[in-house]
Order: C-alpha cells, then sequence, then structure tokens
C-alpha cells in the first residue's frame, strides 16, 4: 500500500465518518459524550501517575495530584451515567468556549493599552465568541446540535484536506519503507 492510497483511505473513512456523524445524530451525541467521559477519565490517571512520579521534581505537586483526582472521579461518575454526561457536554463545551472568548477579549484591551494596530478585532471576536457560548449555555438542546453538526464537519473538511493534499502535492507524500 502506497502512502498516496493511505491518505486517500483516511481521507475517505474521515469523510464516510462525518456523514454518519450527520446522519446518526443521536447515537453520535451518545458516543462523544462518552468520549468527553473516558477523555477525563484517562486525563485523571495521567496526570496523576504524572505527579505522583514527578513530586520531587514539581512545586506544588499536590494541586496536579488533586486535579487528577477530581478528574479521574468526575470522569468515573460520568461514565457510570451517560445520561449525565450528555447533559454536562453542552454545558462543558459553552462555559470552555465563554472563557476563551473572554480571555481573547482580554488580548484586545492588553493589544489596546500597548497601542497596537488591530485590537478592536480581538474585543469584537471576543465578544461574538462571548455572546454566542452564553446562547449556548442558555440553549443546551441548540448547542448539542450544533456540537453534531461542527463535528460532522470537521470530519468532512479532514477528510477532503487529506484528498486533496495528495491531489495537490503528491511530490510532497513519501513512499513506505
Amino acid at each position: 500500500m502506497t502512502n498516496k492510497l493511505v491518505f486517500l483511505v483516511l481521507g475517505l473513512l474521515f469523510i464516510g465518518v462525518g456523514i454518519a456523524v450527520f446522519c446518526t445524530p443521536l447515537t453520535s451525541y451518545a458516543a462523544l459524550a462518552t468520549l468527553f467521559s473516558i477523555t477525563f477519565l484517562v486525563n485523571g490517571l495521567l496526570e496523576l501517575g504524572y505527579y505522583i512520579t514527578q513530586k520531587e521534581k514539581v512545586y506544588g505537586y499536590g494541586w496536579g495530584v488533586s486535579a487528577g483526582i477530581l478528574d479521574l472521579v468526575l470522569g468515573i461518575c460520568l461514565l457510570a451515567n451517560p445520561e449525565l454526561s450528555e447533559i454536562i457536554l453542552p454545558y462543558f463545551i459553552g462555559f470552555m468556549l465563554l472563557f476563551r472568548s473572554s480571555t481573547i477579549f482580554a488580548l484586545g484591551f492588553e493589544l489596546l493599552s500597548l497601542k497596537r494596530h488591530n485590537w478592536g478585532w480581538y474585543m469584537l471576536f471576543g465578544a461574538l465568541g462571548f455572546l454566542f457560548s452564553l446562547f449556548l449555555i442558555l440553549n443546551p438542546l441548540f448547542a448539542a446540535i450544533t456540537i453534531i453538526t461542527w463535528t460532522s464537519l470537521s470530519f468532512i473538511t479532514i477528510g477532503i484536506s487529506k484528498i486533496l493534499y495528495i491531489m495537490l502535492y503528491p511530490q510532497n507524500i513519501q513512499p513506505i519503507l
């Protein structure tokens, strides 16, 4: 199998997954919620392992251990109750986007204080992101639909980009050794 074929197969696979996510939104949302729970569980385990083994090298490792325990317990609780995970997911994404949008808005203020150009764009996009994230938090059903739609579009876009890459830049694809 050549690398071009690998890219083609991966591209088609991503496009297929994207279409499947879009065509089966309830199943896909449940799978995303489960992945969300597993992410907390794995992150908790990895953080615990890291901070416990590095306690002599990391200042304040107790906070890292605490965060690892919290993520581990949260992951276990969410896996034990998938419905809870499905309920929490839109809020988690909404609050994460709210935080990120706030930092972008704050960056606009920082750029303004430094008298840099284009600071207004950061404030504008930060404010828009803030409003959109509030909308997601206040409308969890809309957020769930949005999550599925963007996940589907992301998979399809990744698939198309892989196929375009082998079409536009075949010289960059190295043969498998």
